[in-house]
């Protein structure tokens, strides 16, 4: 799969990752047009390298259909959903109209649930936080992202942070209902 994003230009070279997956799709190719059926990938014991950065994540879930345009470059799927242990993000459409200019061509709403404990699991690399810190909580978050315009793009965050709780050698340093 690492092999085939690269391909497309999607994912660079010094980028790699590993794991176990089980894919369910049905694709059928229609001229230019690839449709996506019911897909669904199951991921065990994924490990993604980027530099000297890291990332771990024990189960991964992702689901989705859509179609994608050969000939232009373009893509969309809906919905998109992706079950980890760190949390859930769905996004209800995303759409790429040109996927070689990815910074004008995406557009999507994503609704993002997380649990602030495995987060900070995950990203225990390139966070480099002190040893013995525990964060625990939940983080809820609302992304609508529009790059597509030529005059004007729109990046809109809404989110809340809450219960959570942060403490460094076993004693508490933050404590907020909300954030």
């Amino acid at each position: 799969l690492g092999a085939l994003l690269q391909a497309m230009g999607l994912m660079k070279k010094d980028t790699r990752f590993v794991g176990k997956v089980d894919v369910s799709t049905r694709l059928s190719l229609r001229d230019d047009t690839l449709d996506v059926g019911e897909t669904a990938l199951h991921t065990a014991d994924f490990i993604f390298h980027k530099d000297e950065q890291k990332f771990n994540e024990k189960n991964i879930h992702f689901t989705t259909r859509g179609s994608v345009d050969l000939k232009n470059k373009s893509a969309t799927f809906k919905p998109v959903n992706l079950k980890t242990g760190m949390g859930d993000i769905a996004f209800s459409e995303l759409v790429i109209s040109d996927w070689g200019k990815l910074e004008n061509a995406v557009k999507t709403d994503v609704t993002i649930d997380l649990d602030l404990e495995h987060l900070t699991a995950f990203l225990s690399d390139p966070l480099k936080l002190p040893v013995d810190t525990k964060v625990k909580g939940k983080a809820a978050i609302k992304l609508t992202i529009d790059l597509t315009g030529a005059q004007q793009q729109l990046v809109n965050l809404h989110g809340t942070i809450g219960p959570v709780e942060i403490s460094l050698h076993n004693k508490l340093v933050v404590s907020e209902e909300m954030i």
